[in-house]
């Protein structure tokens, strides 16, 4: 009993110290200090391999939203294709445009064609969402990023490997044909 009755003093008294520490400075907050610090880390090691996971899964599912779209679009299921639509819409825009909001894929030779095809598979598909605004902003990004590198090899069209160069002449063509 003695001992519980310890404990508790302490606690209080702890608590009593801690209620009345030292105080912030009034023109000091917490949000001034808990800015977070710019993303420069460097891609090697773990983060590397992580996000070359990250990157070849968004890459996989959206070969598999493109092969699922022909589908619909085969069958003639107009429900089902604009309730997709609007999924790989949201998927795009949850998942794939803030992995690839950073040029830092682009920059880094190992995760460099991973990024293209990826951003390439993005237009596609926002070319089938008829949203053909936006696949040129996507295809003029990726004439930003890979400026000068039209021998790199990407994954576009599906399953082959082709040129940047020829990769972004197959997609334009495709935009225009809708």
């Amino acid at each position: 009993m003695r001992s519980r009755t310890l404990v508790v003093s302490l606690a209080l008294a702890l608590l009593a110290a801690c209620a009345s520490g030292p105080r912030l400075p009034k023109d000091v907050t917490l949000e001034d200090e808990a800015t977070p610090a710019p993303a420069s880390n460097p891609l090697g090691g773990i983060s590397l391999s992580q996000r070359r996971m990250e990157l070849e899964r968004a890459q996989k599912d959206l070969v598999h939203f493109a092969a699922t779209l022909d589908s619909l679009q085969l069958r003639r299921e107009q429900n089902g294709l604009v309730l997709f639509k609007g999924f790989v819409d949201e998927y795009l825009g949850t998942w794939v445009d803030p992995m690839l909001a950073t040029d830092m894929h682009s920059k880094n030779p190992e995760l460099a064609s991973l990024d293209a095809g990826i951003r390439l598979m993005e237009a596609e598909l926002l070319t089938r969402l008829r949203s053909p605004g936006r696949a040129q902003k996507v295809i003029d990004e990726i004439e930003r990023l890979y400026d000068g590198r039209d021998d790199m090899l990407v994954d576009y069209p599906v399953g082959k490997k082709s040129p940047m160069k020829k990769a972004l002449d197959l997609l334009a063509d495709k935009k225009w044909r809708g």
